[in-house]
């Protein structure tokens, strides 16, 4: 729910079309996150080899930090005003992040799970590493970006076992925001592991099995 003179724009990307409105107070945030509209739907399309619905909405809005939530067909996330500079590979990623949720979570059947235990460590952590897999693929940070975000992961993980001591990636996901670390860090990590274990013989096996457990 917005209020003011902020304009919508609407762009066709691929098959999907793309409805964004910022808030004024984060103008520049959304200029710098334009070329992440362009292409990462694209990418993810191409990766879930489909896409979640014909229409998507963005919303950016201003206010006293920095975080997103993904929705059927939409997602809003909030920027931290007045921006800085320093926080831009902030909005990229978690922009990126809340983007990919919605081609995880929501493309085609869904990915969804048994009763008991909860699956938070594979729907973060594994939307974490393919943020930062598919933002490579599309030209939106370097290679030695990127190296930096992998350690990064693996730096979470191992934060997160100390924060989180004899508790197990499941279990954390029945009380989230305590584990924040092991859940993502933790989740990223096996998908680090499994995409270059399956990567060994062909390039393409850890997106095809993902494709393929989306629909069970």
């Amino acid at each position: 729910f917005v209020v003011g003179n902020a304009r919508s724009r609407t762009q066709q990307v691929g098959q999907l079309e793309l409805t964004w409105l910022a808030d004024e107070r984060v103008a520049p945030a959304a200029r710098a996150l334009a070329p992440l509209f362009e292409r990462l739907p694209l990418a993810y399309s191409s990766f879930w080899k489909g896409s979640p619905d014909q229409q998507l909405s963005i919303f950016l809005l201003s206010d006293n930090l920095t975080d997103g939530g993904a929705f059927k067909n939409s997602f809003a996330m909030r920027l931290d005003t007045p921006l800085r500079d320093s926080e831009q590979p902030i909005w990229m990623h978690t922009m990126a992040h809340e983007l990919m949720h919605i081609w995880m979570d929501q493309s085609n059947d869904g990915i969804g799970r048994r009763e008991g235990g909860s699956l938070y460590w594979f729907t973060e952590g594994f939307t974490d590493y393919l943020t930062i897999k598919l933002m490579r693929q599309s030209d939106l940070l370097d290679r030695t970006m990127t190296a930096q975000r992998i350690a990064n992961l693996i730096r979470r993980y191992a934060v997160g076992r100390r924060i989180s001591v004899g508790t197990g990636l499941q279990a954390a996901g029945d009380r989230k925001h305590e584990n924040w670390e092991l859940i993502y860090g933790g989740g990223a990590v096996i998908a680090l592991l499994l995409d270059a274990e399956l990567s060994a013989n062909s390039p393409v096996a850890f997106r095809d099995m993902l494709r393929h457990l989306q629909h069970q």
